[in-house]
């Protein structure tokens, strides 16, 4: 699977990982938009790994990811079909 997380897909151009996150927040219907703000907030802080609770999250976060590639492939394939 190639779901590249700084691509805006309905504008079709690259970006910052912190604006597509912003994007993504603004424009997505799947659950897994909630980890976007705690996501952004991490990439902008990396020390906050070091905390047990951001550990635990960091873990959980496979199911959101892959939920997340599929949207994104499933609006990526629409908009090459229109």
């Amino acid at each position: 699977m190639s779901c590249s997380p700084a691509h805006s897909v309905s504008e079709g151009r690259l970006s910052s990982k912190s604006e597509a996150a912003d994007w993504g927040y603004a424009h997505v219907q799947g659950g897994w938009r909630e980890v976007l703000p705690q996501a952004k907030s991490l990439r902008l802080n990396p020390a906050m790994a070091d905390s047990a609770a951001v550990r635990k999250w960091l873990d959980a976060l496979a199911v959101p990811i892959n939920d997340a590639c599929d949207e994104l492939e499933r609006e990526a394939a629409g908009s090459v079909m229109q």
